[in-house]
């Protein structure tokens, strides 16, 4: 889910393939690691180092440099016979071409795996192994780890400005790949009667990402089902009680789609 804070708009997002769902939850851990840069107190830098694990954890269930190359390597290939074409700004595209360049050319310069050298670090090494335990990253059970959130708050957030920096390359290539998936589509204005929505995917056709756009103060909530074939959109609401219950909307129910296939 992504809010836009300028356009009170509030998108749900669907991943159509795995390769765009790792994308997504890896643009949610970098998001989340530089809210915790934004403070000083031991709590900020225990999510950063938390959310540098979570990164750790997500980049050993695939070599996703690889998939990342194949996938900038497929999207030049798509985008670059686009030159000349009638309506297309030469000027522009030359400048997005440029960026996948230069994302997939870093990529593959990088001496070892993404993560690698964190996994070299004794303290997130023995943060890692204790995060599967509730609460057992406690002061008891890692004293080191306790000793180094109590240092000077400039200390803890250049070493985690350090950790973060070895994936710079990672993020600027998933993040450039996502943006390209989300601009790839244009918006449409639908309506959806009893609160649910149904609708076929083109056959053949590439899909990245299901995103359906609210009004942030909406009192509803959009649950997105899907395949490359085929996409459901139900709308949800909580009860009135209060309970965290939540029941599909009875009415009309007005959104915006991007259906992102490129």
């Amino acid at each position: 889910m992504e809010s836009n804070a300028e356009e009170a708009v509030t998108a749900y997002e669907q991943p159509l393939n795995e390769r765009a769902r790792t994308l997504l939850r890896l643009e949610f851990l970098f998001r989340q690691a530089d809210f915790a840069l934004q403070g000083e107190s031991p709590w900020h830098s225990r999510l950063g180092v938390h959310t540098l694990v979570e990164l750790m954890e997500l980049l050993g269930r695939g070599d996703l440099r690889s998939e990342l190359n194949k996938e900038l390597d497929r999207l030049l290939g798509v985008l670059a016979p686009l030159r000349r074409q009638p309506g297309v700004d030469d000027a522009q595209l030359d400048a997005l071409l440029q960026r996948l360049e230069g994302c997939n050319r870093r990529l593959k310069a990088l001496p070892g795996a993404p993560g690698g050298a964190l996994k070299q670090d004794e303290l997130l090494v023995a943060v890692l192994q204790r995060s599967g335990v509730a609460g057992g990253t406690c002061g008891f059970d890692l004293p080191a780890y306790h000793h180094w959130l109590h240092r000077h708050p400039r200390e803890r957030l250049e070493q985690l400005q350090r950790w973060l920096s070895t994936l710079s390359e990672l993020r600027e290539a998933g993040e450039t790949v996502l943006s390209l998936y989300r601009q790839s589509a244009n918006i449409q204005s639908l309506n959806a009667e009893d609160g649910s929505y149904q609708r076929k995917l083109p056959a053949g056709a590439p899909g990245q990402l299901i995103r359906v756009l609210l009004p942030a103060e909406s009192r509803c909530h959009a649950v997105i089902s899907g395949s490359k074939h085929f996409i459901t959109v139900r709308f949800l609401q909580a009860t009135a009680d209060g309970g965290g219950r939540a029941e599909r909307v009875s009415d009309t129910v007005h959104f915006h789609l991007q259906c992102c296939m490129i």
